[in-house]
């Protein structure tokens, strides 16, 4: 069979998994044991310090979250982004009366 252009083969999409349910379940499961083991390795002083580091990190991201991070953009999307914020300033610029007349 073939389609029109721009037709999908399969407007359905791909049916789900049923795996990917038992395997969350599995990992809820289990997931008290692996916070235990990970407070075991945190705790062990003959453990590498590499693995004392990476089990704190993870306990300390699923307990408080990860640290937000910086992103920088570059390129021809940063003079778009200035743009707007110019744009935005020159709105607030604007006496009250004159934004009203450019929203009719």
């Amino acid at each position: 069979m073939t389609w029109k252009k721009g037709e999908s083969g399969n407007p359905g999409g791909r049916k789900p998994v049923p795996i990917a349910k038992t395997v969350k379940e599995a990992a809820i499961k289990y997931a008290p044991a692996c916070f235990t083991a990970l407070g075991e390795i945190v705790q062990d002083r003959k453990a590498p310090h590499s693995a004392r580091v990476s089990a704190a990190s993870t306990l300390l991201d699923r307990a408080y979250g990860r640290a937000p991070q910086d992103v920088t953009v570059r390129g021809q999307i940063e003079q778009h982004i200035i743009q707007l914020i110019q744009g935005l300033d020159q709105m607030q610029d604007q006496p009250e009366s004159s934004q009203d007349q450019t929203k009719h």
